[in-house]
């Protein structure tokens, strides 16, 4: 189940596919921040996101490689990573977002997954 706080930083204003009711259900993106950060924190660093460069690309092989691997959705397939038009998750957008402006490099995330065990 996810957390109220979480839910509103990385899946209602991130996720396409976030829909009211989907509680239950979460992407690795979510989890990742769910388990690496406190609430405040995802506060901060959203709030230094120009959303409006929010613009997915599959340059952050590491995000894909560390979190996206994890994800229970990949069972059914993740179009974003197959080149089909479609968003990613909010989770992998807001990882690529906050790796894209410096807010977080990708050695960080790296020691992050590593000291999380995520």
């Amino acid at each position: 189940m996810k957390k109220k706080g979480y839910m509103e930083f990385v899946c209602k204003r991130f996720c396409s596919f976030y829909k009211p009711g989907s509680e239950a259900l979460a992407c690795a993106g979510y989890l990742f921040f769910e388990n690496a950060f406190a609430l405040e924190a995802i506060k901060d660093m959203v709030e230094r996101i120009d959303i409006t460069e929010a613009n997915p690309t599959l340059l952050y092989d590491s995000v894909l490689r560390a979190v996206c691997r994890r994800c229970d959705f990949l069972a059914d397939g993740c179009d974003f990573r197959e080149g089909i038009p479609s968003p990613p998750c909010g989770g992998y957008i807001l990882l690529e977002s906050l790796i894209r402006e410096g807010i977080l490099t990708e050695d960080e995330l790296n020691r992050i997954l590593e000291e999380t065990h995520f």
